[in-house]
């Protein structure tokens, strides 16, 4: 499911006109507001957009045909998660309260039911803590970080939904109580995942920074933190690998970050895909 995979182009064949001894700009494409318009009325040798030489009024010859790739805009589904309890709780509660009502989300994965149960978990640790039980410390932040995992698959979830139905997809987003951001093409992906055959996958991410290594792990279970070690990934220096030896058709989540000089950064959003043969 990797998110940036479905950027939609629409294929524009246009003539390319040769023109026999005359220099001059290839033709190129630029931006206003959200739509994409072809600009070829600066050409040189005052050859115009239509190939007519304004000096001697002859059109160059079609010659050959080139294609041009049409970008459209998508929308990215976002999480504008808070940073503490009582924010992150009336917010997770939210997004279940939306999508509940939605007819938007059919089948959402996690499903609905298991998510309230994460808030209601997560909410109870939370009175643990304040009423000083034991461990409570531990199990609250466990709570959180299943809590926090459901969410961001709930999100790619809801940006697949999106993916499907472009002309609504803002309608989609916000009736999940999530956000939206408007992307272009030209935006590098920061982790993608693709199934390959014989039980293989292959994983890539975005390089922020030349001094840097790549820690890549995988998940069959990606709600509870300490199963994202179901098989070791070697850490690489390249923003790439090859991870292999899956069970073919099975279903498996993937994560990725970035180690800096500083620290490592946050995970990317969790990944999945059906493993082929």
């Amino acid at each position: 499911m990797p998110p940036f995979s479905y950027v939609p182009t629409a294929k524009v064949v246009v003539p390319l006109l040769q023109f026999n001894n005359l220099n001059f700009k290839a033709m190129k494409t630029t931006k206003k507001k959200s739509k994409t318009t072809k600009n070829t009325s600066k050409l040189r040798n005052g050859v115009s957009a239509n190939g007519k030489n304004q000096k001697t009024g002859k059109v160059a010859k079609k010659s050959q045909l080139i294609i041009l790739l049409v970008t459209t805009r998508y929308t990215l589904v976002t999480l504008n998660m808070p940073t503490n309890y009582g924010g992150r709780l009336q917010y997770c509660t939210k997004i279940h309260d939306m999508m509940v009502l939605s007819t938007w989300f059919p089948t959402p994965a996690p499903t609905l039911a298991s998510y309230l149960l994460l808030i209601t978990a997560y909410r109870k640790a939370n009175e643990d803590v304040q009423a000083k039980v034991a461990n409570a410390e531990s199990v609250f932040n466990t709570a959180w970080e299943k809590l926090n995992i459901a969410t961001k698959l709930l999100r790619s979830y809801v940006q697949t939904i999106c993916d499907n139905n472009i002309p609504n997809a803002v309608e989609i987003a916000t009736s999940a109580g999530m956000s939206v951001k408007s992307q272009g093409s030209i935006d590098v992906q920061n982790f993608s995942v693709k199934s390959l055959a014989g039980g293989k996958v292959q994983l890539r991410a975005k390089i922020l920074n030349s001094r840097s290594a790549h820690e890549w792990q995988c998940s069959l279970d990606p709600t509870d933190n300490s199963k994202w070690y179901v098989k070791i990934i070697d850490t690489t220096l390249q923003g790439k690998t090859i991870a292999s030896d899956f069970a073919p058709k099975s279903l498996v989540y993937f994560r990725h970050r970035t180690i800096l000089t500083d620290g490592p950064t946050e995970w990317d959003e969790i990944i999945s895909v059906v493993i082929m043969k």
